[in-house]
């Protein structure tokens, strides 16, 4: 995708530039409306900003209601008149309208109230509205305020919609309305979600396959919309596929559809323990197909299940860590460069949990210094450092030397702060690190 998209006129952003630009825009009280394809991460973006920054958050789809529950229900009231009012026009009480408060606003003022929290009003799939519906909100955006209720002084709005080439049903944005948004054109960038992909504990086989396949993240073609592939490639997708991928894989299910378990005529002479039946590899592999499939599509989910049939034989990722496998052959493949990223990926991906484990016992233990969590910070510790040691290890004799660097440096260390210490682990080890440091910061004042 290039950068700059010529069918919206609007220059383009990734999700770290538009994280930016969304904090100008709340400085500035400018409602901002983020376009983008579909499952680029528009709405999880600004979820983010909500949870980041401190505010409550309100996801209104605009597509979903009518302008009655955006305004409120119209209710009847009566009012009272003081004395010098009263007369035959006008009795002492009298039927009024007013209308009932949407519930979004009412959970904003809780929150305001409660928490003393403003919010982010996001109205997602805004330009799917119906017309009316638009124009319920012109009044929001404009005067910040909808029928007799005004937002809050710290609140923010904001909006989202796909383009009107994607597919969907769209209504045209009247021009003065539009004009009331601050816009921007959200792109896919790889670095970017990869970097978020180990954050976000994304599967480690899906993180390996894009990093070896960038240009298959974000696969979504206007020119592809009608054809008989439902499903494509996007980082919301590949998200989805990834939850899949991890149930798949617990290896945990019931496959006997139609088992009795509730024949109370039948007498059992063994109970039952409880087991799921255990799937052969080949099974495995047939279901995360499927499921992939119905994620990113066919085509893609071919690719994928390489990548997988590969991770299925490779040694665990815990006893390479745990120094229990220190040799194997698993390399001597055609698919080299392939299987040295899925294994990179997968011990990076336990040695994170290690790290994790061992921070929230570093934390607690400040917080609340006692001889049991001692013992347990120390614990995590060692597991944590001798963890380290054996990756680095097993990745210098197994991995290229262009391999080894990536994962250490700028996974490792750079990406997940993940800080081998001299000391706690052994000289050679930490020479390794070192040395790989050293030729990758070497490369980077070069490139500059």
């Amino acid at each position: 995708m290039s950068e700059e998209v010529i069918s919206t006129g609007l220059l383009t952003v990734s999700p770290k530039e538009l994280f930016r630009h969304i904090q100008y825009s709340i400085d500035t009280k400018r409602a901002p409306f983020i376009w983008g394809d579909p499952g680029v991460g528009k709405s999880a973006i600004i979820k983010y900003i909500a949870l980041k920054f401190g505010y409550h958050f309100e996801d209104v789809r605009l597509s979903q209601i009518d302008s009655v529950d955006l305004r409120g229900l119209p209710t009847k009231s009566y009012e009272e008149f003081s004395d010098n009012e009263v007369s035959k026009e006008n009795p002492e009480r009298g039927p009024v309208v007013e209308w009932a408060m949407p519930d979004f606003l009412v959970r904003a003022r809780r929150a305001k109230i409660k928490e003393g929290k403003p919010t982010i009003f996001f109205f997602d799939e805004f330009n799917s509205a119906m017309k009316n519906t638009l124009a319920a909100a012109y009044q929001l955006v404009l005067d910040r305020k909808i029928g007799c209720f005004e937002l809050g002084k710290d609140d923010v709005v904001m909006a989202a919609g796909n383009f009107e080439t994607n597919g969907g049903i769209t209504t045209m944005m009247p021009t003065p309305l539009a004009n009331r948004f601050v816009h921007y054109n959200l792109k896919v960038s790889v670095n970017e979600w990869l970097e978020f992909a180990h954050i976000a504990k994304i599967h480690p086989y899906i993180i390996a396959f894009i990093e070896r396949n960038k240009n298959l993240l974000h696969t979504f073609n206007e020119d592809t919309i009608g054809d008989d592939e439902k499903a494509f490639g996007t980082p919301r997708s590949w998200h989805f596929g990834s939850d899949l991928v991890y149930r798949i894989l617990q290896n945990k299910v019931k496959v006997d559809m139609f088992s009795d378990e509730d024949n109370e005529n039948e007498m059992l002479y063994f109970e039952d323990d409880g087991q799921s039946q255990q799937l052969t590899n080949d099974e495995l592999i047939k279901d995360i197909r499927v499921a992939i499939s119905g994620c990113v599509g066919k085509a893609l989910a071919q690719q994928f299940i390489a990548f997988v049939k590969i991770g299925l034989n490779m040694p665990l990722p815990t006893k390479i860590l745990d120094g229990e496998v220190k040799e194997t052959d698993f390399f001597s493949q055609d698919d080299d460069i392939s299987r040295q990223y899925i294994m990179a990926n997968s011990c990076l991906h336990e040695l994170r949990n290690r790290h994790e484990d061992f921070q929230n016992l570093k934390k607690s233990y400040k917080d609340s210094p006692n001889e049991e969590l001692e013992s347990r910070k120390e614990k995590a510790s060692d597991v944590l450092y001798r963890s380290i040691e054996n990756y680095v290890t097993f990745s210098k004799k197994h991995f290229s030397s262009e391999t080894f660097i990536f994962v250490i440096v700028q996974n490792m260390i750079r990406k997940h702060k993940i800080q081998p210490m001299p000391g706690k682990i052994s000289p050679e080890a930490f020479s390794l690190i070192k040395e790989a440091y050293d030729r990758a910061s070497m490369r980077n004042k070069e490139a500059a």
